[in-house]
């Protein structure tokens, strides 16, 4: 091959090679080109191991930890988070202590969707009246409230709350009168 063809081949290898690195540059942009967030330090894995957050939450269940009340299950059984100033998150059901003396009605027996749809109005409106002690629910003015309106009592009770649960059963509050036999 003469010289001037060899030259003249190797230019247009040369050509095609630029045209095709050119083309590729104009090919569409890639996620990082389109501002997506770049790999950093903070996002790149470390040799501190991260904390298990259901292994925090469950720790803390333990003791007493401020709750928020996401979702009313039941009238004894809820669905919380942990309140903001615990520095901790998750989700967890808790239930009332199993020898609470409250008594609200078991699903099926008569007045349990009022008692539910009091609960839930209740924990809608005052989402942090509760919190959890060992692991059980437990209820600030919730006590009180349910009481007086007749949707729980507490047999044979002659503590704080007495009156106040004597008042609802008195005026018929809430399932006092719906049920015959409610609080005996």
């Amino acid at each position: 091959m003469p010289m001037k063809s060899k030259t003249l081949a190797s230019f247009s290898l040369l050509a095609a090679a630029s045209l095709l690195l050119v083309g590729c540059a104009a090919a569409e942009p890639t996620p990082f080109d389109q501002g997506a967030p770049t790999p950093s330090a903070s996002t790149t894995p470390s040799s501190t191991p991260a904390v298990n957050e259901d292994e925090a939450l469950t720790e803390a269940m333990k003791g007493e930890m401020g709750a928020t009340v996401l979702e009313v299950l039941d009238p004894r059984t809820f669905r919380i988070e942990p309140a903001a100033d615990e520095g901790l998150s998750g989700e967890a059901t808790v239930a009332v202590r199993e020898g609470s003396p409250l008594v609200s009605p078991a699903e099926g027996e008569c007045g349990y969707d009022e008692a539910l749809a009091f609960a839930k109005q209740h924990f809608a409106e005052n989402p942090d009246d509760g919190y959890v002690l060992e692991g059980s629910f437990e209820f600030d003015s919730y006590f009180e409230k349910v009481l007086a309106a007749g949707f729980a009592y507490i047999p044979d009770y002659d503590g704080q709350f007495v009156i106040t649960q004597e008042n609802a059963e008195r005026d018929q509050a809430g399932l006092y009168a719906l049920c015959a036999g409610f609080g005996k």
